[in-house]
């Protein structure tokens, strides 16, 4: 979650989703309009993010989703259009944004504030892969040797690029890993059956639904 903290309401941001649907109640006027997120019809990464956190969720994304929907949320093609408008104060919150992304624009925006939520944090591993008929596969594998390497890993690390995988990250500012709970979203079969098109069809409905938008031509 990224949030504006000179035009968020009330005395402390929320630590969680619990929290966050607290502020929600007591400030309800506030957020009319003011909540962004992922449009799961546009974007790939915003279906699986969404998909992804209703499955670890379970009750609480659905009251989360519903209090978006009450409270008119904005959909978006992508986290940089979200973390603008959270800057410039058109919207007080951006949920399920990448927080590679987002960290990059907080470390340098003091009206930003990114929060890992305290009950979990979806980790979505990157991965690189080399084709099978790469014409250089030499170099292609000596370039993932780089980004594993603590050279590539500070690199990432000094740059706001990545969260390092490797015993570098204990230097960075907001370790995932360590302070917060996290669920990692792995490259398994699951992933398969989100794909599954009955079953994205029935899901987008779902969501549309709860957050009381009409269907996309």
């Amino acid at each position: 979650m990224l949030v504006n903290q000179n035009h968020f309401p009330g005395k402390t941001l929320p630590k969680n989703r619990l929290d966050l649907l607290k502020s929600m109640r007591q400030h309800s006027d506030a957020f009319q309009g003011k909540i962004g997120t992922y449009d799961i019809r546009t974007s790939g990464v915003g279906y699986l993010l969404a998909s992804q956190d209703a499955r670890q969720a379970d009750a609480t994304w659905g009251r989360l989703i519903e209090a978006f929907g009450s409270h008119q949320v904005q959909t978006y093609c992508c986290t940089s259009a979200m973390i603008d408008d959270v800057a410039n104060g058109d919207l007080l919150l951006g949920y399920n944004l990448l927080g590679s992304y987002a960290n990059k624009r907080a470390l340098g925006d003091p009206r930003l504030t990114m929060i890992m939520p305290s009950d979990y944090t979806l980790l979505l591993m990157r991965s690189a892969l080399i084709p099978k008929f790469a014409p250089n596969s030499e170099d292609a594998g000596l370039f993932i040797d780089f980004l594993l390497s603590p050279t590539g890993q500070k690199l990432m690390l000094s740059e706001n690029l990545l969260f390092p995988i490797d015993s570098a990250s204990q230097a960075i500012n907001i370790s995932p890993k360590r302070s917060h709970p996290t669920r990692i979203i792995e490259l398994d079969q699951q992933l398969l059956v989100g794909r599954d098109h009955a079953k994205q069809s029935r899901f987008i409905r779902s969501w549309e639904s709860a957050l009381e938008l009409t269907e996309l031509e």
